[in-house]
């Protein structure tokens, strides 16, 4: 019954019976002193309107209203923001123009600035107004309250924010501003009690239900929060989500539906990856899980339909790649197999001749080419290859197929019981935390007893001792007999520390392992990229998807870059081809730092033939993830080179306290200090510099509108100005910036390449200072 008044209402588009309704029911759940003003008036209405998206119905009742009332500076602005939201027709604009030129001048000027540019560019015109025009002091208030928020002045948005409710106390839209200023300092708390009150005050307020939901995101409670989203879509359904709140909504369903796939809760999953697909009908994501469930309920057929479905929104997707592949290798469509799986990587280093790995994947590719049903031989090639790279799961299905291959299936299987042994081990320790090395390496050897598989490494007080000081496994020299000595025959890297406090462990395959010599830093080194992450990190699992995209180690022998952490999905890559080709984009709102990085894109692509047909997509993922790889690469390195100036601790004391000196002794100024060393060296040193700049920029521009960007900026602790990756990249800009001829960023995506090189360069030899060792 609700539902159908709700689609009623919508329908007629005469949304002030809906107001109605909804303060009248509201009265039932009002708390605290502001209780819902009374039934509204034609500038309520219109508000509430314009809350849902209702701006043809707003614009009506505002153009009634100014008959009346032609120098109403509230319904003015009023209609100046419903036709910026939803642009009218030409007669619109016409009657708003004669209207504005009926007014006097004070009020032209503040109307047509607002139409013209951003509130935060106007600061100074509207605080004169404000001395000039007392009478319009809460609507000017109210913009300069956004304005401030907008240029992340806080302090004096809340000046005027309380300005507001000194003489308004149960005012919503003050109460609304209140949470985007409390959001904005990260206090969730108040935060949600100021939306509350304007929930209150104004029931037909929807940004109200979206800090509930926003709210109990933070606090991990995701099933709670999708009743709140799916309460929005039930109470308001004309109100057209935001790209931000798009995604948080997704994001609440990936991470319930994440811990339901942990659990093996496989019926709850698939009902809910049912109800996300009834929401987002083209989210790989959903499609690939719902197929998840449904295999694990023994429902191949429909599960193979949702998968290939999967694939034509986002061929990229590694877990959608893995699903498939090995449900043609059970009806025996090897070519297609290994081809879904080649597309998603780099081929150009995965065939590289100094790849050392190179060989097994050359074999691979071969024996894929020549598998036969019919042919026993040859299915066996292709049963070792696979189990070779470390893909298991399809080596037995492949050695199913062929008789007297029993004692190898059960090899393989105790191999895989022991795998997924250890991933629900670590997903355990993550939640709870409280185990220590010895501990850990005890429960391990315990797993692969129970899987029959041989470790000779046990928890000792003399590991123990090590551990705490070296704080990490090395993944390029393992024990023999070691837990990274199996892993490493079975092609998989172990990433074991204990740099943060926890032990933290990530297990992956790897795609290549290369050893370079870079002569003019005198430097050797090794590099692994991996990918299919078997176990991750702490961070990755509380994330529930793979977060970090590469780690240096401490031994300066070498780092990792992680694959599946950076590859883009076919949207990220068309937004890629969107910003490139200066495409507007409407969820997007532009400024200097991405009008910058969009021009630094189209740089870097430039040389990049690109035909215009379905093939140029490929094209351009293979390009992408070549530039992301190297971005982390060099990135990584950084970190390799700096090590050795305070590692080993004995021996680098006086480098040590010179840095933690220079620091202030400051936890926050030193881990900025380690990663402007690093994205300095990376930078300075990359191959592809006009990317590398355009994602610093990225980190830049922060979406500050977005209430669900806020929720992970939340869950890291820290606001992004205090971010170290944030201020590496903005100090790095403002030396930049001084180096450029005209010391205007905005002129750096002219400079030519050698201008460029010899800016690099000062940029590099002016960090000196920060590197301590040189």
């Amino acid at each position: 019954m609700m539902r159908k008044l709700l689609s009623f209402y919508r329908l007629s588009g005469y949304c002030c019976f809906f107001c109605f309704f909804l303060c009248g029911c509201s009265l039932l759940f009002v708390t605290g002193n502001c209780y819902p003003h009374p039934l509204p008036n034609a500038l309520e209405t219109a508000i509430r309107c314009m809350e849902v998206h209702q701006f043809q119905e707003a614009k009506n009742l505002l153009m009634a209203f100014l008959k009346s009332s032609p120098h109403s500076i509230d319904a003015l602005l009023l209609y100046q923001d419903a036709i910026s939201r939803e642009p009218g027709n030409d007669k619109e604009k016409q009657d708003f123009q004669q209207r504005l030129a009926s007014q006097e001048a004070n009020l032209q000027s503040y109307l047509l600035s607002r139409q013209k540019s951003r509130l935060s560019q106007k600061i100074q015109e509207m605080e004169v107004l404000l001395l000039q025009k007392p009478s319009w002091h809460l609507a000017i208030h109210q913009d300069l309250a956004k304005a401030y928020l907008e240029s992340k002045e806080y302090s004096k948005a809340r000046e005027h924010i309380k300005a507001i409710l000194e003489e308004e106390p149960c005012m919503p839209q003050a109460h609304i501003l209140y949470s985007w200023y409390f959001l904005h300092v990260l206090d969730w708390n108040q935060a949600l009690s100021h939306a509350r009150i304007a929930k209150q005050g104004n029931p037909y307020l929807v940004k109200p239900y979206f800090f509930e939901a926003a709210s109990e995101m933070v606090q991990g409670n995701y099933f709670s929060s999708l009743q709140w989203f799916k309460k929005i879509r039930i109470l308001f359904p004309s109100y057209k989500w935001d790209q931000d709140e798009e995604l948080g909504c997704q994001s609440a369903f990936w991470r319930e539906i994440s811990s339901l796939k942990r659990q093996k809760l496989w019926n709850s999953g698939l009902a809910l990856s049912q109800e996300a697909l009834e929401f987002f009908p083209k989210q790989s994501l959903f499609l690939t899980y719902h197929a998840e469930f449904l295999l694990a309920l023994n429902q191949k057929k429909e599960a193979e339909e949702f998968l290939a479905k999967s694939l034509t929104y986002n061929p990229y997707h590694l877990s959608t790649v893995q699903l498939y592949r090995r449900m043609l290798l059970e009806k025996d469509c090897y070519p297609k197999a290994f081809e879904i799986w080649e597309r998603i990587v780099p081929k150009k280093l995965l065939y590289h001749d100094e790849n050392s790995l190179s060989p097994i994947y050359k074999s691979l590719k071969d024996a894929f080419q020549k598998a036969n049903t019919a042919n026993a031989e040859s299915l066996c090639s292709l049963a070792k290859a696979l189990e070779s790279v470390g893909w298991e799961i399809e080596a037995r299905i492949v050695y199913q197929k062929i008789p007297g291959s029993e004692a190898k299936q059960k090899q393989l299987s105790q191999k895989i019981g022991f795998f997924e042994d250890l991933e629900t081990f670590f997903s355990a320790y993550y939640d709870t935390g409280i185990l220590n090395i010895a501990q850990v390496i005890s429960y391990i050897n315990k797993i692969a007893k129970k899987n029959q598989i041989s470790l000779t490494t046990y928890p000792s007080q003399e590991f123990s001792s090590y551990f705490v000081l070296v704080r990490e496994a090395d993944p390029f020299d393992p024990k023999p007999g070691s837990l990274g000595d199996y892993l490493l025959q079975a092609n998989k890297v172990l990433d074991l520390g204990n740099n943060y406090g926890h032990i933290d462990a990530r297990i992956m395959n790897r795609l290549s392992l290369r050893k370079h010599n870079l002569a003019e830093e005198n430097l050797q080194y090794q590099s692994i990229l991996g990918d299919e992450t078997l176990v991750d990190n702490y961070l990755g699992y509380q994330s529930g998807s793979s977060k970090v995209a590469g780690r240096a180690f401490l031994s300066s022998k070498g780092f990792y870059v992680a694959l599946d952490t950076i590859r883009p999905s076919l949207g990220a890559i068309k937004y890629l081809y969107a910003r490139m080709k200066a495409i507007p984009l409407p969820s997007k709102p532009d400024n200097s730092y991405s009008t910058i990085a969009n021009d630094l894109l189209a740089q870097s692509f430039r040389h990049i033939p690109l035909p215009e047909t379905q093939e140029k997509w490929d094209i351009l993922y293979q390009e992408f993830l070549a530039r992301q790889i190297e971005t982390v690469h060099k990135h990584e390195l950084g970190h390799v080179k700096d090590f050795p100036c305070f590692l080993p601790l004995y021996q680098n004391w006086d480098n040590l306290f010179t840095m933690l000196w220079r620091s202030q002794f400051s936890p926050e100024k030193i881990h900025t200090r380690f990663e402007s060393v690093a994205e300095i060296f990376g930078l300075t040193h990359s191959q592809y510099p006009h990317y590398y700049l355009s994602q610093l920029l990225d980190r830049l521009d922060v979406d500050f509108s977005g209430l669900f960007e806020l929720v992970h900026w939340a869950w890291y602790g820290t606001p992004p100005e205090k971010d170290p990756y944030y201020q590496t990249a903005k100090k790095i800009f403002q030396d930049i910036s001084q180096f450029l001829p005209q010391k205007t960023l905005s002129t750096l995506p002219s400079v030519s390449e050698k201008e460029l090189e010899i800016i690099l360069k000062k940029l590099y030899k002016k960090s000196k200072y920060i590197r301590v060792c040189e």
